[in-house]
């Protein structure tokens, strides 16, 4: 596969003084302060989430670098997309933590950054308060969703260039698409939300109690829970959703489902809607809330159940049996 995963996620920021209490005190990563900005550590990697400084009053652009094996997959798949790409400077790479980059643009207007060569720190990740630590490694960083007008031309240039494979799909409440390059359920997902741009970034992490108390660090804050605490119908994360300073939110999750064994895997449509139970969302209309309260009182119904799913090297294997450490 040519992109084998996300990498990083660089966003423009106005208030950099409210971006390091939510990364201290409602994530829990590792900050390091860079020149124009910060860098967010969750593992063992430089940099994970790229928080720059802008000029204007307002918040900018988000940008996701998906990680390739080298410079020439980059090239290659810019050429192959038949849209202009552009070398990042050395400068800009090493803000990213990376060799190296290029970046263009999807359908959808939105910038697209194929990195290589990953830059590893030099101490071992501290979280900003006790921590398990979040679940990365050959997954990558997490997901993101991002919310456009039409969806078909960019879904064919991530799945057709870039080798992005379908996961599932929803058409109730809402188009939604989801999609893997690894075995994490879906790194990507391109869905018609509203608006244009990033809804959120999901990260993972390893311990559940972590996904506890960055909820209650949320709770006791004045950063808004968009998505209340529940559980999704096709990755099965057990997760919420809260806004950052710069306006899109961060989704904070545990126990994601992983696709081992790709030729067996089944693409579906999630009829049931989005979870399985929880997640009231506060940033839909509410008649969609009520559409959703519908969906999950059905489920309850049916009684559909989902299996747990936890991430190696925590102490449960995926059938709940003690494994080495645990």
């Amino acid at each position: 596969m040519d992109v084998q995963g996300l990498a990083y996620l660089v966003a423009d920021a106005a208030d950099l003084g409210a971006w390091a209490h939510f990364a201290d005190h409602l994530l829990g990563v590792q900050r390091v302060p860079t020149e124009g900005g910060m860098a967010l550590r969750l593992d063992e990697r430089a940099v994970r989430i790229l928080v720059l400084r802008t000029e204007a009053d307002a918040d900018g652009a988000t940008v996701a670098g998906w990680e390739v094996p080298d410079q020439a997959r980059a090239e290659a798949l810019v050429q192959r997309s038949g849209r202009p790409g552009k070398l990042g400077t050395p400068t800009e790479a090493a803000a990213r933590g990376v060799g190296g980059f290029l970046r263009l643009t999807d359908p959808a207007g939105q910038p697209v950054e194929l990195c290589w060569a990953p830059v590893l720190a030099d101490t071992a990740f501290v979280g900003a308060r006790p921590h398990g630590g979040f679940r990365t490694g050959d997954l990558g960083l997490g997901h993101v969703v991002w919310s456009m007008a039409d969806l078909d031309p960019a879904m064919a240039f991530y799945r057709d260039i870039l080798g992005f494979r379908p996961s599932d799909y929803a058409t109730v409440p809402g188009r939604m698409f989801f999609f893997h390059t690894n075995p994490r359920h879906h790194c990507l997902a391109l869905g018609q939300l509203g608006f244009s741009g990033l809804h959120h970034l999901m990260i993972e992490v390893v311990d559940f109690d972590d996904l506890g108390r960055a909820y209650d660090a949320a709770l006791e804050s004045d950063w808004p829970i968009i998505t209340k605490l529940g559980r999704h119908s096709n990755d099965h994360v057990t997760s919420f959703y809260v806004r950052t300073p710069s306006g899109w939110a961060i989704e904070v999750g545990w126990g994601g489902l992983l696709i081992v064994d790709e030729d067996s895997w089944q693409v579906r449509e999630l009829v049931e809607g989005p979870s399985l139970w929880g997640h009231e969302r506060s940033w839909v209309s509410p008649e969609m809330q009520v559409k959703q309260r519908t969906l999950r009182h059905e489920a309850a119904k049916q009684n559909l159940r989902a299996p747990l799913h936890v991430a190696a090297g925590a102490a449960l294997d995926i059938e709940g049996i003690p494994v080495a450490g645990g």
